[in-house]
């Protein structure tokens, strides 16, 4: 009876033990998969990512519109350049906003009538002080000082025109990269702002 019970503990010790050893090799084999397992690797964005992303901090204008769309495009042609000498450097996205449907209401957000009523001919006529003068005027000093509140840098003095429209640069740096901010103001249309960015 004493042999048996010693025999029976003798058992017991021993695949407790291969137990034992078969676990730590486990543990030793999972640990050399999980540290050999790469860590994974951050998608480097390129010019044009980059310029669709930062183009999202853009403030919009200063009045309500219509609708927005943003889209990768060409370099901006003014200065270009000067401001471009390596274009494989450099990409552009643009965003367009239109407010023509809505140019009353446009108007009155900016303090503004987009109609004047004539006693003459007895019936509204664009009001074309306010329309030809006042809004731009209006419209770009609001700009100016939404786009000084992020940090951006007037470029072009009031009245500059391109393609015969009113025309403002912006610019600013931003770690490695150098940016312009183009806009453009279509009347009672549309306005644009064109971003480049520049990889130094």
């Amino acid at each position: 009876m004493l042999i048996f019970l010693l025999g029976g503990i003798f058992l017991l010790a021993r695949n407790n033990n291969n137990f034992l050893k078969n676990l730590s090799k486990n543990q030793t084999v999972n640990t050399s998969k999980e540290s050999s397992t790469p860590a994974p690797s951050v998608k480097k964005l390129s010019l044009r990512e980059i310029c669709l992303e930062k183009i999202k901090d853009l403030p919009p204008p200063p009045h309500r519109y219509e609708n927005t769309n943003t889209l990768g495009t060409l370099l901006p042609l003014y200065d270009g350049r000067k401001r471009f000498p390596d274009e494989d450097k450099a990409s552009a996205c643009e965003t367009k906003y239109d407010f023509f449907k809505v140019r009353e209401q446009v108007f009155t957000d900016m303090g503004l009538t987009y109609y004047k009523f004539s006693k003459s001919i007895n019936a509204n006529l664009p009001n074309y002080p306010d329309l030809l003068v006042n809004f731009p005027k209006k419209v770009d000093s609001a700009y100016e000082q939404a786009m000084k509140l992020k940090g951006w840098e007037r470029k072009t003095a009031y009245g500059e025109k391109y393609g015969g429209l009113p025309y403002t640069v912006f610019y600013k740096e931003d770690g490695i990269y150098k940016m312009y901010t183009d806009v453009t103001l279509g009347g009672d249309d549309f306005m644009t702002t064109i971003l480049s960015v520049i990889k130094n």
